[in-house]
C-alpha cells in the first residue's frame, strides 16, 4: 500500500540535521554548524562511545565483542539505514584506533575530519548523497 512504502522510504531518508542544513545559508549559521558538527558533536559521541561503551565492555568482554557491540550501537544512533554499514565500519575504526593509541584524542580529531567533510559536501555539493 501507499502508506506502507511511504514508511519504508522514511528508513532511507537522511539524518534531520542534513535537511535541516540544507536550507541554511546564512554564513554564520553555516559557521557554528560547521563548528558543533566537527568539534561538539565528534568529542560527545567518542566519549559516550569509545570513552565509556567500549572501555566498560572491553573490561568484561573479548575486544572483538567489545568493537562489535560500540560499533553497532554507534550505526543505530545515526539512524540511517543507507549509512549502517558504513557508519558501523567508521565506529570500529575509532574504537579499534583508540584501542591501540589509549587516547581518546585521536578518534575525536578522526570524527571530527568526517563529519567536516560530509558537513562541506552537504553545503557545497548538496545534490551527491552523503
Amino acid at each position: 500500500t501507499r502508506k506502507e512504502s511511504s514508511a519504508a522510504s522514511d528508513v532511507y531518508k537522511r539524518q534531520p540535521i542534513t535537511h535541516a542544513l540544507k536550507d541554511v545559508s546564512d554564513p554564520s549559521l553555516l559557521a557554528l554548524s560547521a563548528i558543533v558538527l566537527a568539534v561538539g558533536a565528534p568529542l560527545m559521541e567518542e566519549i559516550v562511545f569509545r570513552g565509556v561503551l567500549y572501555s566498560n565492555a572491553r573490561r568484561w568482554f573479548p575486544k572483538w565483542y567489545a568493537l562489535a557491540a560500540s560499533s553497532l550501537f554507534f550505526a543505530v544512533v545515526h539512524a540511517n539505514l543507507l549509512s549502517f554499514i558504513p557508519l558501523a565500519a567508521l565506529g570500529a575504526l575509532f574504537a579499534e584506533v583508540y584501542d591501540r593509541t589509549r587516547n581518546l584524542a585521536v578518534p575525536v580529531i578522526m570524527h571530527g575530519f568526517f563529519n567536516l567533510s560530509s558537513f562541506l559536501m552537504l553545503v557545497f555539493a548538496p545534490d551527491v548523497p552523503i
